[in-house]
């Protein structure tokens, strides 16, 4: 009996300690941090959207004559430069036109300079002249709208972009003035917002914001170009666009999804989000930083409450990294993860 009571207690003894090692393994695991690094004297301390990037220019092409595809050049997606030849349309009424044209100018031509070296001596009227040089003019705008229908055969690259929506396809018939593709320039780029109306007045132009593109993995500081002055009928919002360069290796495109973050520059000052401002017992205010990959605490002066959050006065230095987010789980020395 006493055996069993002394095999009973050691079992217990040792699920005490095994709870008791795996608590205290848990308390020494790294907590799990979102951190702002102060590297500039812009800070994200604005406001966040959802929005989608776009071309800065998207020209619509069309034909000007009606026709029959006879050959397409590009695809969508091609780079195409100023004068390339992108598609062509069946020309043979065009150049039959440009033909009978071309007899009936050269006829005149001949006509006119038959009377004009007779005119000199008094041989033909001043009517008779002034009907032959009429006839001449007639001929050779004639010739001119027949060979102006033959280049509109060819539709050519106004300016240098990105072929997109390509809408068209060989033997496809096409009518005047009906958009067959758009050619962009993805070079400079916007991100568009849409921003709530009471929210809108806030917004300037020239005011610095961060686009973050995810499926790209990366960020571009841009600037507010546009707001409009007409809300959404159906939304009570505000079209907002941001440019941005397109550069680098990483290439943006229309269509993607991003993140814009407003940055407030304060001449060297430091501005936070509220939440992360925290009071001591005193009402004196503090932040948690990271330093060396551990948590601490560091009392900081506020200035001013702007909209877009507190103004540091003194405590913090660029460089710093502050706990924006985890902050309720951590506590002096704690190893943490950004």
């Amino acid at each position: 009996m006493s055996l069993c009571i002394l095999f009973t207690g050691c079992e217990y003894v040792n699920k005490f300690l095994h709870k008791s090692t795996t608590a205290e393994t848990a308390s020494q695991r790294p907590i799990k941090v979102e951190v702002l690094a102060i590297e500039s004297m812009e800070q994200v301390a604005g406001q966040e959207y959802a929005g989608t990037l776009e071309e800065s220019v998207s020209t619509a092409l069309s034909f000007s004559t009606p026709g029959t595809v006879m050959k397409v050049n590009v695809a969508e997606g091609d780079y195409i430069k100023k004068g390339t030849v992108i598609a062509t349309l069946d020309n043979s009424s065009a150049n039959n036109a440009l033909d009978i044209a071309k007899a009936d100018y050269k006829r005149a031509k001949d006509g006119y300079d038959r009377v004009k070296s007779v005119y000199s001596g008094g041989a033909v009227s001043e009517v008779k002249m002034v009907e032959i040089e009429t006839a001449l003019e007639k001929a050779q705008s004639a010739y001119n709208i027949a060979l102006k229908g033959v280049e509109d055969c060819t539709l050519k690259a106004p300016v240098d972009g990105y072929v997109g929506n390509l809408e068209i396809k060989v033997g496809q018939n096409v009518l005047p003035g009906v958009t067959v593709m758009s050619l962009m320039d993805i070079n400079n780029m916007y991100a568009t917002i849409a921003v709530a109306e009471d929210k809108i007045s806030q917004i300037r132009i020239g005011a610095k914001v961060m686009v973050e593109i995810n499926t790209l993995g990366t960020k571009i500081q841009g600037v507010v170009e546009q707001k409009s002055i007409k809300a959404n009928s159906v939304l009570h919002t505000y079209s907002v666009k941001i440019a941005l360069q397109n550069k680098g290796d990483v290439k943006l495109m229309p269509g993607m999804l991003c993140r814009v973050k407003f940055l407030e520059s304060m001449n060297g000052q430091i501005v936070l989000p509220p939440e992360c401002v925290l009071l001591h017992l005193d009402n004196s205010k503090f932040v948690w930083v990271v330093d060396s990959g551990k948590a601490y605490m560091r009392d900081v002066e506020v200035g001013e409450y702007l909209s877009t959050g507190i103004v540091i006065n003194s405590g913090l230095a660029f460089g710093d990294s502050v706990i924006v987010k985890g902050y309720q789980k951590v506590s002096t020395g704690r190893e943490v993860n950004e």
